[in-house]
């Protein structure tokens, strides 16, 4: 017995050390030619980078991010600097005081940035271009060991020039974070399969916990490679080595996530893994109004454009039930409506799961915060750039054909020249581990929605793979076996012609980048610029009640008053429950001495949304000015539920309360507004002034 496992044994690391095609076997280093590579690779794909860098530093979204992102520049200013201030126009999203919403690794990696280069983008995006490059240059790597030099060089320059990563990584979003590291764990990964360790283990347990703090959709590679390791290896190194990487592994990865749970079990109570948003997004995917790409909530649920306005939409659901929740509580309150629309209808959520697919999988770029083809067509770079999602997806398919096609090699044939297409048995299954963590990260979309942001972080996969399907092409095109190429081409030709349709119309009609120009020149107080933008959106698109809102907002700072009117009355009479717009043009019309009018918008407001803080001030004041005062405290004293700090309103139900002859109630407001402001004069003029009368008493 003991001989035949010695020869077994043997059988197996001849297996394992087996070269193909030039690849990097499990010991085997980089040569001068790759470090020449390598670096070129880097440079190019920078260069290309900065020169995008220098089209975009001048545009208004450069310093003002949209959306999400604008979220996270928030995020990681306050944690660099402590200054918890919200954008103009959002409201606070109370990030210090409650779980994570969104995963926080993209906030952190910021701050730190921040930390280091103060509040300066141009530092942070060159940084990210750097990392970006890199990502390159482990291209590069990876492609090599799976396949041959002349795939690595296609897939590091394929990589380098491709516009989608260029585009990403000028964002302020996880995404060049996730590629870098997806990039860094597949190599891992293959190397631990092959020689199990601790070590390794830990190391790729770290990549791995890294990744899903970015996403938490990579929490599902885990048990994964947990499986692989333990199970699918089996027969290769001993049990013992295996399970001691896979408990490293499961350690090291349960260690960096355990970091944002007790940060969320600590500041804000809430047993949160990693971050709230998973019941919402959950919802997002699958309610009446889903359509696998938009980002829609049904009414009277609060719009969601953007995570400032999840508080708005935690107070919709407390109302809907009456009581205040916890974030974890209403993740689940979005998560059980979402299993009730499954099981309500699940032909039409099989369905949406389908569109899911096809969209994740098509050659559209689907819109995330901004239009990414309009963003490519204004930039002089990234429109010659050649490329695209569909001909990655089409070269990539015939390239895992070719892949998982491959003859196996037994330790008895020897090792196969350099530039030869013959694996190694091993490197079948690197492949095929290769391609099931690309496939796992796929799925765990399917239930959610997809956008273009989310296929990014496998997108080197597809580009791999894509490289490897054009080298075979060429080698079967120019050998015997023409026919055969012929084929090859034939088959890239149909799947690219199939993957560039439009099958849901998600293209975008231009309205969404004229929109979004309007939005950064208006926070950037370039009114008269956000204007003309606000007008040129409407041109495509009419019917945006937010785009008339926003126009009237801009009119009213340039103190057009009639213009803006008119344009919060187009915003309702397209949307007669937006609340917002029910204030602001209650707002101009309190400036303009309509008093009635104006608290009539208030208190629809109100009626829409109870919890709508600054709707409630602005119909407290109108009460206020048409003497209704009992209306007012009750008005001001809902403000100060939802705002309990707002020295404001303590002030203005102080002089209401004087105006009421309860004097002993005023002077504890005002005392409030000193203890809040302790420097506001007129609060302790007031004070003094109400304090003398309680002393006088009552006269004889």
């Amino acid at each position: 017995m003991g001989p035949a496992r010695q020869k077994q044994d043997a059988v197996c690391d001849a297996e394992r050390q087996a070269p193909d095609a030039g690849s990097l076997s499990a010991g085997r280093l980089i040569d001068r030619r790759d470090l020449r590579f390598l670096a070129v690779i880097v440079v190019v794909a920078f260069g290309l980078r900065l020169a995008y860098l220098r089209e975009i530093v001048h545009l208004p979204e450069f310093e003002i991010p949209a959306a999400d992102a604008g979220y996270h520049d928030y995020w990681a200013w306050g944690l660099a600097s402590g200054d918890w201030t919200p954008p103009r126009q959002y409201e606070d999203p109370r990030i210090t005081s409650t779980p994570y919403f969104r995963p926080p690794l993209c906030p952190y990696f910021l701050a730190v940035l921040y930390r280091l280069f103060g509040h300066d983008y141009l530092a942070v995006r060159v940084v990210q271009m750097l990392l970006g490059s890199l990502s390159c240059a482990l291209a590069y790597l990876l492609a090599r060991r799976l396949f041959d030099r002349a795939t690595a060089v296609v897939s590091g320059f394929g990589m380098a020039a491709y516009w989608t990563f260029i585009y990403f990584d000028a964002e302020l979003r996880e995404v060049v974070l996730l590629v870098f590291l997806h990039l860094v764990l597949l190599p891992g990964l293959l190397a631990l399969r092959r020689r199990p360790g601790v070590w390794r283990g830990a190391g790729c347990g770290v990549v791995l916990g890294l990744a899903a703090l970015g996403r938490a959709n990579d929490l599902l590679l885990l048990p994964l490679v947990l499986f692989w390791l333990l199970l699918v290896d089996r027969g290769r190194p001993p049990l013992r080595r295996r399970v001691g990487a896979a408990v490293a592994l499961a350690v090291a990865a349960g260690g960096v996530i355990a970091a944002a749970t007790v940060r969320n079990l600590t500041v804000a109570g809430e047993p949160v893994l990693i971050s709230s948003n998973g019941g919402i997004n959950l919802y997002v995917g699958n309610n009446e109004l889903a359509m696998g790409y938009t980002v829609r909530l049904a009414p009277p649920l609060p719009e969601f454009a953007t995570a400032f306005d999840y508080p708005a939409i935690v107070r919709a659901v407390e109302q809907f039930e009456g009581r205040s929740l916890a974030h974890a509580e209403v993740s689940r309150w979005f998560a059980n409506r979402a299993l009730d629309a499954v099981r309500a209808e699940p032909l039409r959520v099989a369905g949406l799961m389908a569109r899911k697919a096809v969209l994740f999988w098509g050659g559209v770029e689907i819109p995330s915060e901004r239009d990414l083809n309009a963003c490519r067509a204004e930039s002089s770079l990234l429109g010659v750039l050649p490329g695209g999602f569909a001909l990655l997806v089409s070269c990539g398919a015939v390239g895992v054909v070719y892949a998982l096609g491959r003859r196996k090699v037994t330790a008895g044939e020897g090792v196969p020249a350099e530039g030869s297409a013959v694996p190694a048995a091993a490197d079948r299954w690197d492949v095929a581990l290769v391609l099931l963590v690309a496939a796992v990260y796929f799925v765990s979309f399917l239930p959610f929605f997809v956008t273009a942001r989310f296929r990014v972080p496998i997108t080197p996969i597809v580009l791999i793979f894509a490289a490897y399907g054009v080298v075979r092409t060429l080698k079967t095109l120019r050998s015997q076996r023409v026919w055969a190429g012929v084929g090859c081409v034939a088959a890239i030709l149909v799947l690219y012609a199939l993957a560039r349709v439009d099958y849901y119309s998600v293209a975008e009609d231009g309205f969404k980048a004229r929109y979004d120009r309007a939005l950064a020149y208006a926070r950037d107080g370039r009114l008269e610029e956000a204007v003309a933008g606000y007008r040129q959106a409407l041109a495509v698109r009419p019917g945006s009640a937010r785009t008339h809102n926003n126009l009237g907002i801009a009119l009213a700072e340039l103190g057009r008053r009639d213009e803006a009117i008119a344009h919060y009355r187009e915003a309702l009479r397209l949307r007669p429950d937006f609340a917002e717009v029910h204030t602001n043009l209650g707002a101009e019309l309190f400036q303009a001495g309509e008093i009635e009018a104006a608290a009539g918008h208030h208190a629809e407001a109100v009626r829409l949304r109870p919890d709508f803080g600054q709707a409630r001030w602005n119909l407290a004041l109108a009460l206020t000015v048409l003497g209704r005062d009992e209306q007012a405290i009750r008005e001001y004293r809902e403000v100060l539920r939802l705002l309990p700090d707002y020295a404001g309103a303590h002030h203005n139900l102080g002089i209401v309360l004087t105006r009421q002859g309860r004097l002993a109630e005023a002077a504890a407001e005002f005392r409030e507004v000193l203890r809040l402001d302790p420097d506001n004069a007129k609060a302790r003029e007031l004070l003094a002034a109400v304090s003398a009368e309680l002393n006088r008493g009552p006269q004889p």
